[in-house]
């Protein structure tokens, strides 16, 4: 049965990324609702610890009279704040931009409007995390030709303490930048599964566009 994509969305801005004639068998969007991830075990102690330091610093050299070291310390305690506070803001709004579909041909991340686009060839995902709630849970696939993400003692991603987590918050925790492709704390995440295992089989969503 066909649809209508034109108007479909315009956050996801569908135009910008669905393909004439592809299938969509599912499609959803991240919680915003939820805030804390895995990371945020250590990125919360981490940024506590940075941040007071950070303040520390510069309030104990404000005190002695405006110098180098006061204009020194001023990007740290930004980072201090942004890894505090700023990070979460951060990613409530990136999630409310962000889309997620899986097609006949693709799993397919869309940002800011249609114009971030990231896409992988059909394929089960490589992990699957489900939250304790049992409602949400997150599906990450590795792209081909990527190396998996370095182990560190204290993260588990590219970069220490988790800001390399591709949903830390942390504007360079990309996926991109992991090699990786994920649905973040989607809502019923075996209606997703379930639409992988259905591709091939009658059913899905054939979006259609418009003659211009």
């Amino acid at each position: 049965m066909g649809r209508d994509a034109s108007g479909w969305d315009s956050i996801a801005g569908t135009r910008l990324w669905i393909q004439p004639g592809e299938r969509i068998f599912w499609r959803g969007e991240p919680d915003s609702g939820v805030i804390f991830g895995p990371e945020d075990v250590i990125l919360i102690p981490f940024s506590i610890l940075w941040g007071g330091f950070a303040i520390f610093w510069e309030v104990g050299v404000t005190m002695q009279g405006w110098s180098v070291g006061t204009l020194w310390g001023v990007p740290f305690v930004l980072i201090g704040l942004y890894l505090i506070f700023g990070r979460f803001v951060y990613k409530h709004v990136n999630r409310r931009h962000t889309r997620y579909a899986i097609t006949d041909r693709r799993v397919v991340v869309a940002r800011k409007a249609g114009r971030e686009v990231q896409s992988a060839l059909l394929s089960q995902p490589s992990q699957v995390k489900r939250r304790r709630d049992g409602r949400h849970a997150t599906l990450t696939w590795q792209l081909p030709g990527s190396q998996p993400p370095r182990r560190w003692p204290f993260g588990s991603s590219s970069t220490p303490f988790g800001l390399g987590s591709m949903d830390s918050g942390w504007p360079m925790g990309t996926q991109s930048s992991q090699g990786g492709l994920g649905f973040y704390d989607i809502v019923d995440p075996d209606a997703a599964l379930r639409a992988i295992g259905a591709v091939g089989m009658q059913g899905g969503e054939m979006v259609t566009f418009p003659r211009p």
